[in-house]
């Protein structure tokens, strides 16, 4: 019982702290990393708070919004922190994260056919979908003459998209581990457990 209890308390540690870890030192990692942290006064001088950006509002945007945002870091000089940041996110972050959220759903998971493996990760690999998507449009617009109205409005969906989606895997994350507790506990030896 002893044993039982202490690799469901481990499982539970990895499966949580690997993606959740990560997150927030990813996160101030990516802030010093592309000069945002130093572009603080920058983004305030620009009328934007802290260094909150497009990706962090979680109801969504206008295209006009988004523009209004871009150009207000133009004129206050803050552009290339963004493109810097956005480089990081697309690139390093969200394949990292994602990566951790999906080991994580697949630990304590464990699916034995593929077919359930697809469908217990689909919500992760949707929310790396929307992410990669929303800062694809922004680092185009930054970087190039700029895209349509169109496609700012598909990132600010987008970005809706992704938070509910983080929601659902932070959900689905916590439901698998009650269930793992229940279905081990009731096991009657360690070798016993139910898989997915």
């Amino acid at each position: 019982m002893f044993k039982k209890l202490t690799r469901l308390t481990l499982l539970t540690l990895i499966a949580v702290a690997l993606p959740t870890v990560f997150l927030f030192v990813g996160s101030a990692w990516m802030l010093k990393a592309s000069g945002r942290r130093d572009a603080q006064p920058c983004y305030a001088n620009a009328g934007i708070p802290g260094t909150k950006s497009l990706a962090g509002k979680a109801c969504g945007y206008s295209s006009q919004i988004a523009k209004d945002y871009w150009g207000a870091l133009k004129n206050g000089g803050c552009i290339d922190a963004e493109i810097n940041f956005l480089k990081i996110d697309l690139f390093l972050f969200v394949p990292i994260y994602c990566g951790l959220a999906a080991f994580s759903v697949w630990l304590v998971g464990r699916p034995r056919r593929f077919r359930d493996t697809i469908l217990l990760l689909l919500p992760v690999f949707l929310l790396f979908f929307a992410d990669v998507l929303e800062t694809s449009i922004h680092l185009t617009h930054l970087t190039n003459d700029g895209v349509s109205d169109f496609l700012i409005d598909v990132s600010g969906y987008a970005t809706t998209i992704k938070w509910l989606l983080a929601l659902a895997v932070a959900i689905l994350l916590i439901g698998l581990i009650i269930r793992r507790w229940i279905l081990d506990m009731k096991a009657p030896h360690v070798g016993n457990e139910t898989p997915l």
